[in-house]
């Protein structure tokens, strides 16, 4: 009895790791799904506790390029100083090499700002703004 039990418990462990891949999977950082979901992201820890994203809207120039715009609240009692970054992404959801620089920004305590920003050219058709508190 026990050199069945034994027996069955080998070969159910066996086969679970048949299906392993060789090298495991790769860690993706929460971060980088983010980036690939979603279209505003916090990059540091605990930022999404003092900074709102109030509101978020896209539209467009008269020459076809992506115009983002983002309302956001400082919720501290005190100043907030933060970066934001822009990267345009095709239909598909690649870069398309149209990023704007880190973008330094002090929000005054309980107060809103508005960041907008417009692509370089027309291949735009989807963003991700990042944000991250300043150094």
């Amino acid at each position: 009895m026990f050199k069945k039990i034994l027996f069955l418990f080998l070969a159910v462990m066996l086969a679970g790791c048949a299906g392993v891949p060789a090298k495991g999977i790769k860690p993706i950082k929460a971060s980088q799904l983010y980036e690939e979901t979603e279209a505003f992201v916090y990059l540091s820890k605990g930022m999404n506790k003092r900074l709102l994203l109030a509101d978020q809207l896209t539209s467009a120039t008269e020459d076809g390029r992506l115009v983002v715009k983002a309302k956001l609240f400082n919720k501290l009692s005190e100043n907030l100083r933060v970066q934001f970054q822009t990267i345009f992404k095709d239909k598909d959801g690649y870069p398309t090499g149209d990023e704007t620089n880190w973008e330094l920004v002090v929000i005054p305590h309980n107060a809103y700002y508005y960041y907008e920003v417009k692509a370089m050219n027309t291949k735009a058709q989807k963003y991700v703004t990042r944000c991250r508190y300043a150094e």
